[in-house]
């Protein structure tokens, strides 16, 4: 950035803090107002359990965060209840509504994407659950799903969904953002010991009263980055970046698949990044040494499965080429073989083995060979044709003319053997051929 900073109680601030509001209302699919914080997402996190806490939190918990988010509370002093579901499996709406059929609960915490273990809630059947109780408030941990994932935050009914620069939005640390609904708003008048800085109650009071100027000191550099995202996002599409970030997902999992496994649950995996099981026990931190040479990195496990899986991510600014590069180093890196047939790819320099090409370029393979196939095919078929006719009339004479000479002379006896065993390759080879093609 070049240029002075501007004074963070101008006009020009304003001007600048209201129009990011208003681009990220468009990620978030939201109409409610939205608060900014220089912090981390973990700092709107303790202002939405705090601000929204009357009675007691119910937090849902599907590994590490879902966990802190536990931590945070209980920290504070907000009488909480944790409800913790096998790791990597989602929470189900039946958990929601068992722990809210007590009344005792009068907000629920739910992270939406866990990156330890790269599940994604069934948000859709959860908000089905949450109309059962209208008094209760939905605040939502999207730091690493938000702007990457499409979330139907009014449709939903996500009274909070906090958010933070440094992932999906593919900006530095330092800036938090969260949604604040109407029902959250009335909420927090009844909660006496909101804390300060994160109060969101006086966030919110505060830039309607100063036209989107907050209490305390903005970190107005990063807002400066954050505008000029979000207006290379709106160039890009909004719907066509959550459509890259899901093509992208898919790659991986497919991926996962052909070399490893997917760890999590798979009806309830995450857009941003893929958890990926270590079945092969490679050696994580030498694979990273490597490909941190090669200029990319992916995550090793979060905590208790450092070693047990590895994680790639697929967010923000990363493209489909991408994550080709870092699959394929990985197979390169590795020396991994196909887990299942696939046509051989030459190797480089000579070597043995070889990294597959590009996708584009297997495709191009495959029609070449489904081709040859094909005509291999119709080569045999055009022999089968005159060589099963003469074969059938062969015998339709012999049931007619026992004595028939033909079968008494031992060279026409064999060359209808011949015959008979040309014909019988010719099946043995479609049938072979027939099985490659369906192994593609």
């Amino acid at each position: 950035m070049s240029g002075p900073m501007m004074g963070h109680r101008s006009k020009a601030a304003s001007a600048l803090q209201r129009r990011i509001s208003n681009n990220l209302r468009r990620i978030l699919l939201t109409e409610q107002e939205i608060l900014l914080s220089t912090s981390s997402g973990t700092g709107l996190m303790e202002g939405a359990v705090r601000s929204c806490t009357a009675k007691r939190a119910a937090i849902f918990s599907v590994g590490a965060f879902g966990d802190k988010w536990y931590k945070i509370a209980t920290g504070n002093g907000v009488p909480s209840d944790i409800f913790k579901s096998e790791l990597g499996q989602p929470t189900t709406p039946e958990m929601v509504d068992a722990a809210l059929s007590t009344g005792k609960n009068d907000p629920i915490c739910i992270t939406n994407n866990e990156t330890s273990t790269s599940i994604q809630h069934p948000e859709e059947e959860i908000a089905e659950v949450l109309k059962k109780y209208p008094d209760v408030v939905w605040c939502m941990d999207a730091v690493s799903s938000a702007a990457g994932s499409r979330i139907e935050t009014d449709k939903l009914g996500v009274d909070v969904l906090v958010t933070s620069t440094q992932k999906a939005l593919a900006l530095p640390p330092g800036m938090a953002v969260c949604t604040l609904s109407q029902k959250a708003y009335e909420r927090t008048a009844s909660v006496p010991n909101r804390g300060c800085y994160f109060d969101l109650r006086s966030i919110y009071d505060t830039i309607q009263k100063k036209d989107y100027q907050y209490t305390n000191t903005p970190c107005i550099s990063i807002m400066y980055a954050m505008d000029l995202q979000l207006q290379r996002i709106m160039q890009e599409g909004v719907e066509n970046r959550f459509a890259r970030h899901e093509a992208m997902a898919e790659f991986v999992r497919s991926w996962a698949d052909e070399y490893f496994s997917v760890f999590a649950n798979r009806d309830h995996l995450s857009r941003t990044l893929t958890v990926i099981s270590n079945t092969r026990d490679i050696d994580i931190a030498a694979l990273n040494n490597s490909l941190i040479d090669r200029g990319m990195q992916l995550g090793n496990g979060y905590g208790d499965m450092k070693t047990k899986t590895f994680r790639i991510a697929h967010m923000g600014e990363l493209t489909m080429e991408d994550m080709r590069s870092i699959t394929s180093s990985i197979v390169d890196i590795l020396k991994l073989k196909y887990a299942r047939p696939l046509p051989s790819f030459p190797a480089p320099s000579g070597k043995e083995g070889g990294t597959p090409p590009p996708e584009h370029e297997r495709n191009n393979r495959r029609e070449q060979d489904t081709s040859r196939i094909s005509q291999n095919l119709f080569i045999f078929d055009l022999f089968r044709i005159p060589a099963t006719f003469v074969i059938v009339q062969t015998f339709n004479q012999a049931r007619s003319f026992p004595d028939n000479p033909i079968f008494q002379d031992s060279i026409s006896r064999k060359l209808l053997l011949f015959i008979a065993a040309c014909i019988l390759a010719g099946l043995v080879s479609s049938i072979r051929a027939l099985y490659h093609l369906s192994h593609y």
